[in-house]
């Protein structure tokens, strides 16, 4: 009997462990996958993807500010594209579409703390025709059992 119940525990212990191992895998490959969506929604200009893509608590008060602003007037898109930088970034030579667009995200590494995590990449784009390179850092949350980006910083 004793035999029987070690061989259970331990099984019980090594499927434990094994889960513990794959919520991790799992996490980092769906912030991966949220960075991918984030740079395809960039380099496509859909605005509302970006934005689904963004911690709520910021993107809706966005969704919010530029539903009331569409109502009243005719804002395309690339107003919009300046507006958002202008929020995520504290750069004044970086900004609107032609920054969007040309964006290519490689991710160097994740750190993870529980809810938090930090996304260091290789940031790639275009300023007025030239390509640059900068080190960008992702700040992400887990937030409604999904990954969003809370903070962007370019260094």
């Amino acid at each position: 009997m004793k035999k029987t119940l070690r061989a259970v525990v331990a099984f019980m212990l090594i499927v434990v462990m094994s889960l513990s191992l794959v919520g991790c895998n799992n996490d980092k490959k769906d912030i991966e996958n949220l960075m991918l969506e984030f740079e395809y929604a960039c380099n496509t200009l859909d605005f509302d993807a970006v934005l689904n893509c963004i911690d709520p608590k910021i993107s809706d008060n966005i969704k919010l500010a530029s539903g009331l602003l569409g109502m009243f007037t005719e804002t395309d898109t690339d107003a919009m594209f300046e507006e958002l930088s202008d929020y995520l970034l504290d750069s004044t030579e970086v900004g609107g579409t032609s920054f969007f667009e040309t964006i290519k995200i490689e991710i160097e590494e994740i750190d993870m703390d529980g809810d938090v995590a930090y996304v260091t990449t290789s940031l790639k784009f275009n300023v007025t025709g030239e390509e640059m390179e900068r080190v960008a850092t992702f700040g992400c949350i887990y937030y409604t059992e999904e990954w969003y980006i809370a903070d962007f910083v370019l260094q």
